[in-house]
């Protein structure tokens, strides 16, 4: 599954009118939306933050699996198998 492009950044974590915090991506030069999170749980900017940082969460744990799997995955294999299943989350797999 292809994503929007990074880097992802919360805009304005000032509850709006309607209640939601908006995330955008800021490539090309340009800001594009990405969601409107709806700020009801227990700390919405933190979930924000989060959700903007997923491009780069992926980013790294790609770098992490192909460093893995040049290596002797003896005692190494149950992190592995995480690492595939949030790269896989992530893409919609």
């Amino acid at each position: 599954m292809k994503t929007t492009p990074g880097p992802w950044k919360v805009v304005d974590l000032r509850y709006q009118k309607n209640g939601q915090i908006r995330l955008f991506s800021e490539s090309l030069g340009h800001h594009r939306l990405i969601a409107n999170i709806l700020a009801t749980g227990e700390n919405p900017a933190g979930d924000a933050n989060l959700i903007a940082a997923a491009p780069d969460l992926l980013e790294a744990l790609e770098l992490a699996a192909r460093i893995i799997e040049g290596e002797d995955l003896d005692g190494k294999y149950n992190e592995y198998c995480i690492i595939q299943d949030a790269i896989r989350k992530a893409r919609g797999e």
